[in-house]
């Protein structure tokens, strides 16, 4: 499976309130609710760390090695899939 990143910037803000205000939200993406949601990440920092993140309550995430702090958005981006291929489905 071929992946790819979009790196021309990153967000920056003051703090989370502002953090939360900038995360863009689109009508067909999903929303998570950070609050009590076990979650596993990668996340790979600006000074060039990969951190990995596996727990509850991620509403910001640390860099082990420089201390940066990250919001994580709440939206995750949903592709529509025209045909199954898998047994990884979830019906709501």
């Amino acid at each position: 499976m071929l992946i790819t990143y979009k790196t021309e910037y990153m967000k920056s803000v003051k703090n989370f309130e502002e953090a939360s205000k900038k995360m863009i939200r689109h009508k067909l993406d999903g929303f998570i609710q950070w609050k009590g949601t076990d979650v596993c990440m990668d996340l790979h920092c600006e000074c060039g760390h990969h951190n990995h993140y596996d727990g509850y309550f991620a509403y910001t995430i640390k860099c082990r090695k420089c201390g940066a702090l990250y919001a994580p958005s709440c939206n995750v981006e949903m592709i529509k899939i025209e045909e199954s291929d898998g047994p990884l489905e979830s019906e709501f």
